[in-house]
């Protein structure tokens, strides 16, 4: 993966996704969905022969926000970052 992830993955069961090399057939698999901070976004069957396995991935959705511009954002803590504010905007 491309980039530290400090989101909550996303976890679907039984999710219809498309994966293998070259893409094989849809087929229901349990998925995690996984964002980072370099703005990528990966879906990963965590099932799959072998292990866990990265069936797609998006291209980057933008320019990643420097880290000092998040509010709450601190890089320098692995445990996480506070909820962001509306009172901020």
């Amino acid at each position: 993966m491309s980039g530290k992830v400090y989101a909550q993955p996303l976890y679907v069961e039984q999710a219809a996704v498309r994966c293998g090399t070259p893409r094989g057939s849809v087929h229901n698999a349990n998925i995690v969905y996984v964002a980072t901070l370099e703005n990528i976004v990966y879906a990963i069957d965590v099932d799959a022969a072998g292990g866990p396995a990265e069936c797609w991935h998006t291209p980057q959705l933008g320019t990643p926000e420097p880290a000092a511009g998040l509010l709450g954002f601190d890089p320098h803590n692995e445990g996480g970052i506070r909820v962001a504010s509306s009172a901020r905007r």
